[in-house]
């Protein structure tokens, strides 16, 4: 009590600041802040972009950091604020009054409350915290995963300009040094190898990636082809790969050959569709048709 009544007077001893002083300190909270955010944007803009993971997970820690900062600071102009306007408003005690023996100061309710409200805001934060960051691993999965063929044929390229660099900073430090003496040149030469080496096996990885894309690139029509069954028999009967680059009367004497075999029914219908003519020939669109096919068996 004795203190609570010290606190009181010495409020009532010290002026009040004026309106002009307050603004003025406000302003120059707010200038330190703008002058530090327009440093901090400047550096963002200006370094080169490269996203790590780990920097994500440091900048992410900093602004919590910041949040819980910001909220503790609130929560303690406002507790200074409450207690202000506490000693103010209740008149000093003389130092005669006794405190009753048997009791003990209790503390204030809204005090209580304003703890209790500062612990769960706390748990709600780090629980939001919690969460967000589960959902960004989630989704950088996903990225990756859908992104995963052309995102390795980009790091290659990248690890390739790294390398290409450090080879650049090599000669460069070589060519700084007026004398050097031999463990210093069998560590450059040891250098410079290693990075060749580097470089020719990220070539070579780089090389066959693009190969296997352009693979797949040309497969890929070949599954959408549409073949008949019809004719896709009569070639296997033919043996395909010979077939591609045969004449026309080649493929004749063949399928005379193999007339005998092939059903009645399935002969009729390729002559109803123009491949064969009265003889059992091919016709012009027929030899493409069966040259196509015979294309697809690779």
């Amino acid at each position: 009590m004795k203190r609570i009544s010290m606190l009181s007077n010495k409020n009532k001893n010290q002026e009040p600041k004026s309106d002009e002083i307050k603004n003025r300190e406000s302003w120059l909270k707010i200038i330190i802040i703008g002058g530090f955010a327009l440093l901090l944007f400047y550096k963002i803009a200006t370094a080169p972009f490269v996203f790590r993971f780990s920097d994500f997970i440091s900048l992410f820690s900093s602004l919590f950091a910041i949040a819980v900062t910001l909220i503790y600071f609130n929560k303690i102009n406002k507790l200074e604020k409450m207690l202000e306007s506490y000693t103010k408003g209740r008149p000093a005690q003389q130092p005669e009054v006794q405190i009753a023996e048997g009791k003990v100061a209790e503390p204030d309710e809204t005090q209580l409350e304003l703890f209790n409200e500062e612990k769960v805001e706390e748990v709600e934060v780090v629980e939001a915290a919690e969460e967000t960051e589960e959902e960004q691993q989630k989704s950088v999965k996903e990225e990756e995963i859908s992104e995963e063929i052309f995102e390795t044929q980009r790091i290659k390229e990248e690890e390739l300009a790294k390398i290409e660099m450090d080879k650049t900073q090599i000669y460069n430090e070589l060519f700084t040094r007026a004398q050097l003496n031999e463990e210093e040149m069998k560590y450059f030469n040891e250098r410079i190898r290693e990075k060749e080496t580097e470089t020719f096996n990220t070539k070579q990885e780089l090389n066959q990636f693009k190969e296997r894309i352009q693979n797949v690139f040309k497969k890929t029509p070949q599954l959408f082809q549409k073949r008949d069954s019809r004719i896709e028999g009569i070639v296997r009967m033919l043996n395909p790969v010979t077939l591609k680059n045969a004449s026309l009367e080649d493929l004749n004497q063949r399928l005379d050959g193999v007339i005998d075999v092939i059903p009645t029914e399935t002969l009729d219908s390729l002559v109803r569709d123009g491949f064969l003519d009265a003889h059992y020939h091919l016709t012009r669109s027929g030899y493409r048709e069966f040259v196509t096919v015979s294309k697809t068996f690779q």
